[in-house]
């Protein structure tokens, strides 16, 4: 659920989480009382096929057989500016202080949630419109007393498939970690999704009776949201006015006039021209006679090799005349050469190159010629290719 807060022309969100869970007084206590409150969502409407009997689901949990008691949780804050797309696993947060310790070495039984996104108001929490956030899709977990979240380098984690939509951070990623969970009556762990997109609201995330997903003692939940900022600032208001292009990328073909405007053309996730991207294209290599344009510091010779060879290593400064002027890669170190008049690969033979990552690559070049040898090894066992400046 989010929870929105305008600062200037910022957006911040909360994550509002509504789990139901099934009680009965023979195993938590005798005062168990089931809520009579409302679905947080409002109704929910359930499509009949030829052989359902959607009066089996209770969709106003409130009428789930034997009665349910339900809890909230809000996430970390969310913040925003137009056309940016929010993709984080936000810090883990503790459930309710009576939650855990009504099911303090006890076993919770959820049988449904619901989510919202929300802006904190003084008068209470106010609904953020789909089209002001879009609400793209989000993973959630739980853990109980057994488990713990634990951030970790994605080098650490060995299951790429810990997301369903990938991992959002290619540096670190949430994990869970549990413990010897065999003497536990139920899982330490649960996750919550399905039908999480842009339809989040108004689809039922319920169980049939009899149905639930257990958890062993909870402790924290935590929540990966992916959302897209859609609000015009200039033309539309927090509160469910209707909605109106803004900018978009010129490549979008989202239409912005007319009956058919009714959507932002950042859902189609088109490249936008406000994502920073460094080109390659004003620097190149040549292995024969001088560079038409000579670059003429170091340092600029040392982003040059970033850039072109992704070393990020500097280089090294020299004062040799028996070398080409200018920046050079001499046994495939970046190297500035401060004076000398020859030409490139004057005296050499051949020019060789080597680079290694998930396979080996080999490049050997003859000067004054056309031919280039490429040789590339890996792994027997799978397909592999290699992408030269992609």
């Amino acid at each position: 659920l989010f929870c929105c807060c305008f600062i200037e022309s910022m957006m911040v969100l909360l994550i509002f989480f509504t789990a139901l869970l099934f009680c009965s007084s023979g195993n938590i206590n005798a005062t168990f009382v089931p809520t009579q409150d409302p679905n947080m969502n409002g109704n929910y409407v359930l499509s009949e096929t030829k052989t359902s009997n959607t009066s089996k689901f209770p969709t106003n949990f409130r009428d789930y057989p034997g009665g349910v008691q339900y809890f909230d949780v809000y996430s970390p804050e969310i913040s925003s500016l137009y056309s940016q797309v929010f993709w984080k696993g936000l810090d883990p947060v503790a459930l309710p202080d009576d939650v855990m310790n009504q099911f303090d070495g006890k076993v919770m039984a959820v049988v449904g949630f619901e989510v919202d996104q929300v802006r904190r108001t003084p008068d209470g929490d106010v609904s953020v419109p789909i089209n002001v956030a879009y609400n793209h899709h989000f993973e959630s977990t739980m853990v109980g007393k057994n488990a713990k979240f634990v951030k970790k380098h994605r080098d650490e984690v060995k299951d790429d498939g810990l997301h369903g939509h990938g991992a959002p951070n290619l540096k670190t990623t949430w994990v869970v970690e549990e413990q010897d969970s065999s003497s536990t009556p139920a899982p330490s762990k649960q996750s919550f999704g399905g039908a999480n997109g842009g339809e989040y609201r108004k689809s039922f995330h319920g169980y049939p009776p009899g149905m639930a997903q257990l958890i062993y003692s909870p402790q924290q939940f935590q929540i990966t949201p992916m959302q897209i900022d859609t609000w015009n600032r200039d033309k539309m208001n927090l509160t469910g006015s209707p909605f109106v292009p803004g900018p978009a990328p010129r490549n979008s073909l989202a239409p912005q006039t007319g009956p058919d405007a009714i959507y932002s053309g950042l859902l189609e996730c088109p490249l936008t021209t406000r994502v920073r991207k460094i080109l390659n294209a004003n620097y190149h290599v040549q292995n024969t006679g001088s560079c038409p344009s000579v670059i003429d510091t170091a340092a600029e010779c040392f982003e040059a090799g970033e850039k072109l060879l992704n070393n990020t290593n500097g280089g090294n400064v020299v004062s040799d005349p028996s070398l080409p002027h200018g920046c050079l890669l001499v046994d495939e170190n970046i190297t500035y050469n401060k004076v000398g008049v020859s030409s490139c690969g004057d005296g050499k033979t051949n020019l060789h190159g080597l680079g290694s990552s998930l396979v080996n690559v080999s490049i050997y070049i003859i000067p004054g010629t056309q031919n280039v040898s490429i040789t590339i090894s890996g792994p027997a066992d799978v397909w592999f290719g290699v992408g030269f400046n992609a």
